[in-house]
């Protein structure tokens, strides 16, 4: 638990620590402290009312935690912009997910950037800044949750919302060496996206996706070192990191077992398909790739 006066605080200096950056380093497609600020203002009035505590403190697994959500989902309040100057919006209700985390806690300072409507692997909004990595500079951060990984490698933030239908969670993870996996999702409506997080630890990931941490019976761990979707060659050292990963997991005491790519093009072509059917209707002006995929 935290003093909501220890909460202030903490924004107060994610604020400045953002200030002597531009959105190409911070990451942020809108930067909203003040939402932050209210928020707690608002929870502070219902603890003092309800509990008659002088100084009550906010309570939650991420108490503490500054986790802004991605530009393709609607904070109340805030400006949604789906990764375009040309679809911005003043949104009226907030995303179940997002509001999810900050029932647990969380603190949404802003909306992080995003490609247009996040159907491309890397991060140019329209109009907007393009993130830059900041683990290896002049190489992308990745995408579609670009804005939210720069945040997190520069130390920004221990955590970040994210999304992910096609590998906008694990591209940027591994792009700007962080942690992040698709969870499962609803298939409903040929909907392929997931709701999740960009983490800078191993913990971190597992806590904010409430999956817990703890020794138990050994597991069957597969070893996959070749490409899935690419004619390409893995770089040395990160088959070598590999081979020390599945090292420790053997002396722990789990069954590491080699296997091959899991299926053919087939999946591939038919996720072109969805993503060209969920393009469709989209109205208005648009990025190349945007025209493409909806003609």
């Amino acid at each position: 638990m935290l003093s909501f006066d220890a909460l202030h605080r903490i924004v107060d200096d994610h604020a400045r620590a953002v200030g002597a950056l531009d959105a190409t380093e911070h990451g942020y497609a809108q930067f909203a402290p003040d939402y932050a600020h209210e928020h707690l203002e608002k929870e502070a009035f219902r603890e003092s009312r309800d509990s008659g505590y002088v100084s009550p403190c906010r309570r939650g697994d991420l108490a503490g935690w500054i986790v802004p959500a991605k530009d393709l989902s609607d904070v109340a309040g805030l400006v949604t912009s789906n990764g375009s100057v040309h679809r911005r919006y003043l949104a009226r209700e907030t995303d179940p997910f997002i509001s999810a985390y900050e029932a647990r806690g969380g603190l949404v300072t802003g909306k992080t950037l995003a490609p247009e409507l996040g159907l491309s692997a890397y991060t140019e909004p329209v109009g907007m800044p393009a993130p830059v990595n900041p683990r290896f500079p002049g190489a992308t951060p990745g995408g579609s949750s670009g804005g939210a990984a720069v945040m997190v490698a520069r130390g920004l933030t221990r955590a970040a919302h994210a999304s992910d239908g096609g590998g906008s969670i694990r591209v940027p993870a591994a792009c700007t060496g962080l942690y992040g996996f698709k969870p499962a999702h609803n298939t409903a409506h040929a909907n392929p996206v997931a709701q999740g997080f960009l983490a800078s630890s191993l913990a971190d990931a597992a806590l904010l996706a409430r999956i817990p941490l703890r020794a138990g019976a050994p597991l069957r761990v597969g070893l996959l070192t070749v490409p899935v979707h690419a004619e390409a060659t893995v770089a040395a050292h990160m088959l070598e990191a590999v081979d020390r990963a599945a090292s420790a997991l053997s002396r722990a005491g789990h069954s590491v077992l080699p296997v091959g790519v899991p299926y053919g093009d087939a999946p591939f072509r038919a996720f072109t398909d969805i993503l060209s059917l969920r393009s469709a209707p989209i109205r208005g002006e648009a990025s190349p790739l945007v025209s493409w995929l909806r003609e």
